[in-house]
């Protein structure tokens, strides 16, 4: 799986963004939440199918983005339908 990093310099640029264009940083992040989930989930069903053995098309119809960010509700969910 790959790894991921933060820096926590970069959410001060993120909250400068905010208080300069709210609008436009709140588009931005809805956009960029909904992109990382799409990736998650992608990321996600391939490492179940190396630990498991479940085909991709299986994998892929029960893990899905069941939650998309908007711009005033900036959370994203994946969910899996239990076996």
């Amino acid at each position: 799986m790959a790894a991921t990093s933060l820096d926590l310099r970069d959410l001060e640029g993120v909250a400068d963004a905010y208080r300069l264009a709210p609008k436009a940083a709140a588009k931005a992040a809805q956009l960029a939440l909904n992109s990382a989930a799409r990736r998650a989930r992608t990321m996600g069903s391939a490492a179940i199918r190396q630990q498991v053995a479940l085909s991709a098309g299986y994998v892929n119809d029960n893990l899905k983005v069941r939650g998309f960010a908007t711009s005033t509700d900036l959370s994203t969910r994946i969910a899996a339908n239990p076996r």
